[in-house]
């Protein structure tokens, strides 16, 4: 029976229809990280069909910096865990940088399963956050303080600090 599944490639089973089914985004990749399967979620964070993500090395989505990060990652995997856990940026041609928070699991010895979570919004809010709390500072330590004394001293008297 030919696979008329396009999140999957030709000649796989079943046995991704759990993984499908689930409201996340999920890719099954093998141990060269070529990948296998591809959730509709995870095909739609990743801005591609899922045809043209099937068979093609899960590095080749990451920035550079990011490529670096994943592989030492991976090496930790193969000495022994079975979870690995951090955040990647997407290469380019994304419309905009996009962070994923990656989690990868061993799957059965030649398979490994990789959910991604998007936290752009997430980062980008943090980082906003930052800038904003660094020009408030700096405006506020450009501003003299100023204070009335109106108990005790003449009215009208002004102290800077």
């Amino acid at each position: 029976m030919k696979n008329k599944n396009p999140h999957v490639l030709p000649g796989s089973n079943s046995e991704y229809a759990v993984l499908e089914s689930l409201p996340a985004a999920c890719m099954v990749c093998d141990t060269s990280f070529r990948i296998l399967f591809t959730t509709s979620y995870a095909s739609q964070i990743l801005e591609s069909a899922p045809a043209k993500l099937l068979d093609r090395p899960f590095t080749s989505l990451l920035a550079e910096s990011s490529q670096k990060q994943f592989i030492s990652h991976l090496h930790n995997l193969d000495q022994g865990d079975s979870i690995a856990s951090f955040e990647l940026e997407l290469a380019p041609p994304h419309k905009e940088t996009l962070y994923l928070h990656i989690r990868v699991n061993k799957w059965d010895g030649n398979r490994y399963c990789i959910m991604l979570n998007d936290i752009t919004g997430s980062r980008i809010a943090t980082e906003t956050l930052a800038r904003s709390a660094n020009k408030y500072r700096r405006l506020v330590e450009t501003i003299p303080a100023i204070t009335y004394i109106t108990s005790t001293d003449a009215a009208g008297h002004v102290i800077y600090a």
